[in-house]
Formats: structure tokens, C-alpha cells, sequence
């Protein structure tokens, strides 16, 4: 329900030539009107919309009586009639005494509390007019919406040159769409658009309802309550608004462990409950668009990203095709490469299931070739057997199912496999790591992300000659060409497979680069990350290893607790000094360990859809995994640990951080608030490796735009 508020005197007339204002389809008076283009982007501008209701303030003075039956008449005779409901304060005829005042101030201050209400409840709009009445009730009105708020504040100006019959119109005239003349002789006014009302006034406890002031439509009983009167108790409120706007702020505070952004605690206490009462992950709701589209609109950070995972089948493809002329080159001087490429293309023409059984494992097919020309290899076989998107999809995932839920608890051996196709096979030339980082920064641009910390092991795309100086300037030099609209950081990965000297390696490529140009090197670089299948060792056993790079005080996030126990998460505390885990699934096992995550503001980077995909947990949408066990963020939030959602791998998942919010909420008892999705987002933004002045900038800034959208 769209609601407009009004006083009201003796010109009836006001009320047709507001509703030529806001319902200008059903009322043409203003259609000729020399500015109606004006008037129509005023109204675009308000979010102004037509109103299906009008309430109206006015005296019981016999001379407002005709004026009523006239608008009475109109109404009915509109052919779309609205609902009207006209409203008396008991003795009040003239507004010629003060008492006379206050009580009309009495009637307005109620009628627009209780359409605040309506509107709220009907997700309508609501708007007030200043135009009708004694010049006490605009001011009446003006309060009101000053305490109150409304979707828009509205006048209309009689410019002084009115035509005789308008003087005292008769409902016809009011019906009629009158020539640029007549129509020039008003002029509709914005005298403010949304405004928000006082906050302090929802602070107040107990709080100022409806049910307490109660409004009745004419005729009105001589019995009206009206003492004590809404009035006086804002007048009370307002003068202890200091005192409750710090209670308020500190119970706010004092109900969860971990504060939010600080510029949500200034919004109105409405806004602040419809955050902290919208809930995300309602199954009745599936996909939840609007909750979809509410979070790709907030900035976002992202902590854990691996550039081996990051492409989906669409772009797998993309980064093929970008080798093309690399591919027809490598074919014209290798002969292997050349018959290989031939077979491939003999099978394009065959299904995707003929082509699993004739490559089960595509990787065995170039064993004949250098490492020069694997990822050539690799490329060819996407391009030529494979050729489209949708065959990479069906190649990769198989008897999985291509869609983020159809595949869970899978484990970590079978879903690295689904990323067989990208990664090391591929990024080991120039122009395959450009394409792949481009593919990124759309990402991001695309889901509003603000700053990723982005997994990678430089040393691994090195098969083709690259050195991995070079790798790592290939890609700072296409993740930050376009600062404004991402902030890069690169987080190197010791691994925990194979020999212990690939630890030893990559750490000293750091030092190198580090030692040859400490400001290029602290522009990019974020820190360390141990990474891989958990059971090849734990952290304890790389303490010796990982030593320099505790010594130089870098920064370091784990894997642990992800398939293995708790005891992986301890070690990597208390071993390695971590400053942030990822995963760390398991850590609920230990709620020694978990107080103590807490108290030394430990992140966890949690994965949502790797989470479900690898290990498997409950999502309420789907209904045959409600045997499965709890996730463990609900445990993390109560705990007050500072939680992350990242996307892992957003490629290989079939996902992006967005969704990753969303599958969070599914995944989680009791869903997500908006104001914990907040919360979590916040989390990422003050757990990046970063200086703590770049970190505080990019969080005034996430706050800017968090705080622009909620309002």
C-alpha cells in the first residue's frame, strides 16, 4: 500500500491536484502542464510511485463539510476511486486556540506514526503533503515527518492566477485534463525526498507503538483519549536522546563478540533490525534472487583463492584459445605434437563419452612430449577434442553431476582432479598467464570485490623456461593495471607434496625477490600459505622448514582441519604461529583450541562449496543431505571467532564469492542475518596481509559503499 498523508481545510481541491502529482495516469489534471517532463523526472528521481490511499487531517468546522462531499463525489465519479479516510480531533473546529493547535499536532503526529507502520508492514511508500490547511498543520506535518520519517515530503503552489471555475471547482472540473494554461496556474513541489526520521526515537525502551495511540476515522467519539499525548513523550525522548543513543549503541555492542562496520551502528534502529531480522538460506526461498543480487552489490574481500582453481569451463577455453597461434607454431616443428593434434581433432566429431573412454586420463597422452610442450598439449586437446564449453563441463566433471550441489564429500584426491585441465597443465607460457589473470580481474569487477589475496606457486609454471621472477611479474603486471577496481595481493604456496626443498625454494624466492627490490616486493607480495593434501604432513614436521619465514616475521595462513583432525589446526598455532587457518573445519573437536583462536583473533578461512564439495555438510536446500553433519559456522560466529567466506577454488567449484556468501547461509542452522553477512565481510577486509593504513582505507571505503546501498 503507497499511503498519502494530508491536512486539509476548505479547498477540497488540493487533494485531485496532489494525486495529478503522484497518480498522473489516473488523474490528468497536470497532463498539459508546461513542465510535465519535469514533473516526471522529479518523480523518478523521489521514487515517487501512485498511492492507493489518502488519509486526511482536518477540523470539525461546518465549513470544511461541503468541501468533504465534493471530494466525496469526485472520488466516485473518478472511475478508479482510492480509499479515503478522513480523520476530526474531538473539539477542534477553527485551530483558533492553542489547545485547539496541540491537538491537531496530536492527530497528525498520530495518523503518520500509524502510516509508517502500514507502509512498513505493506513494503509500501509513504508520503506527506504540506499543501492543505492552516499553516500550523503544514508545520504539524513537517514534524512529523522530521520525527517519523516518509518516502517523500510534497507541496503543490497555487501560483495566484486561477481561472474563476477553479476558484470554487465542482468535482467535473476536477475530473477534466486541463489545457497548459489552466494546468501552469500549479506548480507540484519535492519539498524533500526520503527521509529517514530520528533514529532516537526507536531507542527508547519501551518502544513508541501504534497500538498506543490510537486513531479513529470520522466520526470520530466524543470519548477519544487523547492524554497522555504522542507529543509529550517525544518531547521526553528527544530531551534524553544523548543518553539513549549511547545505551542503545552499547547494548548493540555488548550482543555479539565481534563488532560490524562503525557506521552501521549510526543507522536508524529500523534499519539496524531489518538487517539484523532479514535472514538468507530460507530453503522455501531456493536460490533467493533478491538476496543474490543484494550481495554482488556489496564490496567484498577475498583471502583464499588458488590461480591453479580459478577458471570455469567458459573460460578454460577462453585460455585455449588465446594459444592458438602458439599451438600451430609448436605443431610445425614437433611431428608428435602435430599426430597428436590430428587425433584429437578425429575425435571432436564424437560424444564427450566416447572421448572419455578414448582419454580417461588425458595427461598419460603426452609422456612422448617435452615439458616445453605440455601445456601446448594440453591446450590443443581442449581446442580440438573437447572444443566447446559445455564437453569441458561434461569431461571434467562426469559421473560428478556440473553443477556446484550435485557432487559432496568427495574428498581431496578426486575433487583436485576436477582442476586436471587448468593450473600447471596450462599456465606455463606468458600469454596463458595473462589471459588466466584477466579472466580474474573480470571476476572481481563482476562481484564487486575489493581486495583478493591470490594462492599461487610460482615455480610451477616454470615446465616451458619461464623463470618464476617472471611468472610472478607476468602477473602483478596484468592484476594491477586497473588499481581503482581491485587491490592484489599475492600469497606464495609451500607445498606440502613431494620433497621438503620445494618448501626451501619457494622461500628463498622470496628472499631474492625481496632482497632485490624490497618496495616493488611489498607492493605485492602477502605472505606465505602451506597448502595440500593434509595427510602428506602436518604442520609440525615443516616447522624447520617454514623457520626463515617466521624469523623475517612474514605473514602465514595454513590449511589444517580441513579432512584431518583438530590436532593439524593445534600444530599450526603452536608450531608455525599462524596467523590465519584455512579451513579449519575440524576445530569445533577442540573447544580449548577454539577459545583460545579466539582470544588471539586467529582468522578461519572458511570455503562453503569446497567445504561441502570435499568433505561434505548439511544445506538445507538440498534435502537429502540433512544426514549429514552441521557446518561449522553457527559454532564460529556464537564462539566470536573472526570467520572469512572465500571461494578456494571459485572455478573448479562452479562458483564466485557471492554465491559463496548465499551457500554459506544455506549451509548454516538457522541461515544468515544480513547484519552477520556484513560481519563475516568485515572480517576479510581486517584479516588481509596488509599495512594496517591500506587496510583501514580499503575499509572506510567497503563502509562508504555499504552504507550508500543500505540507504
Amino acid at each position: 500500500m503507497n499511503l498519502l498523508i494530508t491536512t486539509l481545510g476548505t479547498s477540497w481541491g488540493i487533494i485531485p491536484e496532489l494525486l495529478a502529482f503522484t497518480n498522473p495516469e489516473d488523474v490528468p489534471l497536470f497532463r498539459n502542464h508546461p513542465e510535465s517532463k519535469d514533473h516526471a523526472e522529479m518523480r523518478k528521481r523521489a521514487g515517487i510511485e501512485p498511492v492507493s490511499e489518502v488519509w486526511i487531517a482536518t477540523t470539525s468546522s461546518a465549513s470544511t463539510a461541503p468541501g468533504l462531499a465534493n471530494l466525496n463525489k469526485w472520488n466516485t465519479k473518478s472511475g478508479r476511486p482510492l480509499r479515503i479516510r478522513v480523520f476530526k480531533p474531538t473539539g477542534v473546529s477553527d485551530l483558533a486556540s492553542v489547545k485547539e493547535c496541540e491537538l491537531m499536532r496530536e492527530l497528525v503526529l498520530r495518523l503518520v506514526l500509524h502510516g509508517t507502520e502500514q507502509t512498513t508492514q505493506s513494503q509500501g511508500k509513504l508520503f506527506l503533503s504540506l499543501a492543505g490547511g492552516r499553516k500550523t498543520m503544514s508545520a504539524d506535518m513537517h514534524t512529523a515527518a522530521e520525527h517519523f520519517g516518509c518516502d517523500a515530503l510534497l507541496h503543490v503552489v497555487d501560483l495566484g492566477q486561477l481561472p474563476e471555475d477553479l476558484r470554487r471547482p465542482s468535482p467535473d472540473t476536477m475530473l477534466e485534463e486541463w489545457d497548459s494554461n489552466t494546468a501552469a496556474c500549479f506548480s507540484p513541489i519535492l519539498v524533500n525526498g526520503r527521509m529517514q526520521g530520528r533514529p532516537v526515537l526507536d531507542m527508547a525502551a519501551p518502544r513508541i507503538t501504534p497500538s498506543e495511540y490510537p486513531i479513529e476515522s470520522e466520526p470520530v467519539s466524543d470519548s477519544i483519549d487523547l492524554s497522555p499525548t504522542l507529543n509529550e513523550r517525544i518531547g521526553s525522548i528527544l530531551r534524553e536522546a544523548g543518553n539513549l543513543h549511547i545505551n542503545f549503541s552499547q547494548q548493540l555492542l555488548r550482543s555479539t563478540e565481534l563488532s560490524n562496520f562503525h557506521g552501521l551502528y549510526g543507522l536508524p534502529p529500523r534499519s539496524i533490525d531489518a538487517l539484523r531480522n532479514t535472514r538468507i538460506g530460507n530453503p522455501e526461498n531456493g536460490t533467493d534472487k533478491d538476496s543474490l543480487e543484494w550481495l554482488q552489490k556489496l564490496p567484498k574481500a577475498e583471502l583464499h583463492c588458488h590461480l591453479g582453481g580459478i577458471l570455469s569451463p567458459d573460460e578454460i577455453l577462453l585460455v585455449a584459445h588465446s594459444l592458438e597461434r602458439e599451438i600451430e607454431i609448436s605443431a610445425s616443428k614437433n611431428p608428435n605434437l602435430a599426430a597428436s593434434i590430428q587425433r584429437f581433432q578425429e575425435f571432436g566429431a564424437q560424444s564427450t563419452g566416447e572421448i572419455i573412454q578414448a582419454f580417461p586420463d588425458w595427461k598419460e597422452q603426452r609422456d612422448h612430449l617435452t615439458r616445453k610442450l605440455r601445456h601446448i598439449h594440453t591446450a590443443a586437446f581442449i581446442l580440438y577434442a573437447l572444443k566447446d564449453a559445455d564437453r569441458i563441463r561434461e569431461y571434467i566433471y562426469r559421473e560428478l553431476g556440473s553443477t556446484p550441489s550435485s557432487f559432496r564429500g568427495i574428498g581431496i584426491d578426486r575433487y583436485e582432479r576436477i582442476g586436471d585441465l587448468q593450473g600447471s597443465s596450462l599456465l606455463q607460457c606468458e600469454t596463458a598467464l595473462r589471459a588466466t589473470a584477466r579472466c580474474l580481474v573480470q571476476r572481481c569487477k563482476a562481484d564487486n570485490i575489493r581486495y583478493l589475496e591470490l594462492r599461487c606457486s610460482p615455480q610451477n609454471c616454470t615446465e616451458a623456461g619461464l623463470p618464476a621472477e617472471k611468472v610472478v611479474s607476468i602477473l602483478n603486471d596484468e592484476l594491477h593495471r586497473d588499481p581503482s577496481s581491485c587491490t592484489f595481493r599475492l600469497i606464495f604456496i609451500a607445498s606440502r607434496h613431494g620433497e621438503p626443498s620445494s618448501i626451501d625454494k619457494i622461500i628463498k624466492l622470496a628472499k631474492d625477490m625481496r632482497e632485490a627490490d624490497p618496495g616493488y616486493f611489498s607492493s605485492w607480495f602477502a605472505g606465505f600459505d602451506i597448502a595440500g593434501a593434509e595427510y602428506a604432513q602436518s604442520p609440525g614436521k615443516l616447522r624447520e622448514h617454514m623457520h626463515p619465514v617466521m624469523k623475517e616475521c612474514l605473514n602465514l595462513t595454513i590449511h589444517a582441519g580441513e579432512g584431518e583432525p583438530s590436532d593439524n589446526i593445534w600444530e599450526a598455532v603452536y608450531e608455525l604461529n599462524a596467523d590465519r587457518i584455512g579451513h579449519g573445519l575440524s576445530l569445533v573437536d577442540n573447544p580449548n583450541l577454539l577459545t583460545r583462536i579466539r582470544n588471539r583473533r586467529i582468522t578461519i578461512e572458511l570455503c562453503p562449496s569446497s567445504n561441502y564439495q570435499i568433505v561434505g555438510f548439511e544445506d538445507v536446500t538440498i534435502p537429502d543431505s540433512r544426514s549429514m553433519k552441521k557446518y561449522p559456522l553457527r559454532r564460529f560466529l556464537d564462539a566470536g571467532i573472526r570467520t572469512t567466506i572465500n571461494t578456494d577454488d571459485p572455478g573448479m567449484s562452479l562458483t564466485d564469492l557471492s554465491h559463496e556468501f548465499h551457500k554459506a547461509a544455506c549451509m548454516t542452522e538457522g541461515g544468515l542475518s544480513r547484519w552477520e553477512i556484513l560481519q563475516l565481510i568485515r572480517n576479510s577486509f581486517k584479516a588481509a596481509f596488509l599495512d594496517s593504513t591500506e587496510r583501514k582505507n580499503l575499509i572506510l571505503e567497503a563502509e562508504k559503499q555499504i552504507l550508500n546501498l543500505l540507504v
